[in-house]
């Protein structure tokens, strides 16, 4: 059995901080080799192998966040590449241990490759993108059966992966996300002198388009009927249907982080989660989106004032506006994707409360405010520019065409017929927020 742990090197130079190491044992022998993490040594607890996360500095807890993650990663990589030795059959040792895990981080193999790039979209914030790069390369490995080199990518190879996704009971659009973000990672390469094909020639042959779905809307009749739910009266009674008052509670914060994302233009629940108290000032909210990087500026209307001050006595000690992100010890992106499942089993829940037939997720507030738009004939380059969307051509075409005055009367109209104002039960609190956000 292999033995993997982390240790610790302090640097040096006493003002500098140290470095943590991996090390492998394996029939009674060692090897060792340093990793791209530093830390000091009083964010290591060696004990229980993992980093020690500060109080009070929310810069420095983010980059330990992310060096966490990265020894997540090491470990699953590393199990991996020993998996991969073991089904191969041949006899291996420490040593061919190590040289397989340092080919499989190598910019040469397509894991290592692709965990260069998703390197660089983590340190621009962009974590989600990182694991998708990610998971993508692990996915067609998985399928090789080890890492390959990116001079080994061929046509017959990848359509035999888009032949097993589909075996494997894979619809179109998810065999395209995967294709898609494999060519992103290709035509990279193949600018930077990695390899030799392009990636229209290995992709000339697999699906990387999409494949028109069921509309996600809902239409006005269903959003009025979910907007009609009075969830703080149902509370009051305390009946209803075997819901116990905790589960209305739970109903009533989905219910409202819905509304404020259709009030909110559509905005997408990660970009919620991180939504910062710093980011409301002088009437606008502004934030980048997570997916895209674009920056958003958002009136402040009542409803989504009275929204935000409804959530306040729960995010009196957070930076964050919304009670999403609240475990210290956890990396953000395992607590966001936590906080969306249970968001979107409620407004399952939420959907059967209303009586509407179809399925409601937390993407749904953003297509109904989109098709709504549509229907009320605003131009689609103010709705891609309230959306934030950075891949459709018609936004870079429209977006210096419209000032702040014209997306903010597009949002206005769209959600001038579902306006209810929640009153928060502490008006010390809210008194707290109108300070805050003013």
């Amino acid at each position: 059995m292999v033995t993997i742990s982390f240790h610790f090197r302090p640097s040096s130079t006493s003002k500098s901080e140290g470095t943590l190491y991996v090390r492998i044992i394996y029939r009674r022998r060692a090897r060792q080799w340093s990793l791209s993490c530093y830390v000091d040594s009083w964010e290591w607890d060696e004990k229980k192998q993992r980093v020690v996360l500060p109080r009070g500095n929310v810069v420095r807890t983010e980059y330990l966040r992310r060096v966490s993650e990265k020894l997540s990663y090491h470990t699953i990589s590393l199990n991996a590449v020993i998996h991969e030795l073991e089904r191969s059959g041949r006899y291996y040792g420490v040593t061919e241990i190590q040289q397989a895990y340092l080919f499989h981080e190598s910019e040469q193999s397509l894991r290592g490759y692709a965990g260069v790039l998703a390197d660089e979209k983590d340190r621009n914030n962009r974590e989600r993108t990182a694991y998708a790069y990610r998971a993508a390369a692990n996915a067609l490995v998985r399928f090789n059966g080890c890492d390959l080199m990116l001079t080994d990518l061929s046509p017959v190879l990848l359509k035999a992966f888009e032949n097993n996704l589909k075996m494997n009971g894979r619809q179109l659009n998810t065999i395209s996300f995967y294709m898609r973000l494999l060519k992103v990672i290709c035509n990279r390469a193949h600018r930077e002198g990695q390899m030799r094909r392009t990636a229209a020639e290995l992709f000339a042959d697999v699906f990387t388009s999409y494949e028109p779905t069921r509309k996600r809307a809902l239409t006005t009749d269903d959003l009025s009927r979910l907007f009609a739910v009075d969830l703080p009266e149902l509370m009051n009674q305390k009946l209803v249907s075997r819901l116990s008052y905790k589960a209305l509670e739970g109903l009533y914060f989905a219910w409202r982080l819905f509304f404020f994302s259709f009030h909110a233009c559509g905005m997408c629940f990660v970009d919620m989660a991180c939504l910062r108290k710093e980011s409301i000032s002088n009437g606008l909210i502004t934030y980048r989106r997570k997916k895209t990087g674009r920056l958003i500026e958002i009136s402040l209307t009542p409803p989504l004032r009275s929204i935000i001050n409804d959530f306040a006595a729960e995010t009196k000690d957070s930076p964050y506006v919304f009670p999403l992100l609240v475990e210290n010890d956890k990396p953000l992106r395992r607590q966001y994707e936590s906080a969306e499942r249970t968001y979107n089993r409620r407004l399952k829940r939420l959907a059967l409360l209303a009586g509407l037939e179809g399925h409601l997720s937390s993407h749904i507030a953003r297509h109904t405010w989109a098709s709504i738009g549509k229907n009320k004939m605003f131009p689609l380059g103010v709705l891609s520019a309230c959306l934030g969307h950075s891949s459709e051509k018609t936004t870079h075409i429209y977006l210096t065409s419209f000032n702040r005055e014209i997306l903010a009367e597009a949002n206005r109209v769209i959600t001038q017929e579902y306006i209810y104002l929640p009153t928060p039960n502490n008006e010390d609190f809210q008194r707290y927020m109108d300070d805050s956000i003013d």
